[in-house]
């Protein structure tokens, strides 16, 4: 009941509270402030993806994240293959979207990214 209370305490003065997601492989979201994809290797842990991650969607082996940046293009996608440890980035939605849709993603589960 007392962490319960303590949550709600930092909810209502507005603060956050860390979190790390597994992803697999050693890859995670983390939240410490600012939302990054990391990939941890024999205890070190670094960032793959900087910068505020807006949303993520993970499927099997595929992650796909859409990240807002304050300097052209402005918009950055990334389709992150954690099985094989490939990283491919995209400033157009439209290759993005196709890279996305042979991966498996569903344009219901693309959606979801779009928040």
């Amino acid at each position: 009941m007392k962490k319960l209370g303590l949550a709600m305490l930092f909810m209502l003065a507005g603060c956050s509270m860390d979190y790390s997601v597994d992803l697999g492989n050693g890859y995670s979201y983390e939240h410490w402030g600012n939302n990054f994809i990391a990939h941890t290797v024999a205890g070190e842990m670094r960032e793959v993806i900087t910068g505020q991650v807006d949303s993520y969607l993970k499927k099997e082996a595929f992650v796909l994240v859409v990240q807002t940046a304050p300097a052209a293009p402005g918009k950055r996608y990334y389709v992150l293959d954690i099985g094989a440890d490939n990283l491919q980035q995209f400033t157009a939605k439209t290759d993005f979207l196709q890279s996305a849709k042979q991966f498996g993603f569903t344009d219901v589960e693309l959606q979801k990214l779009e928040k």
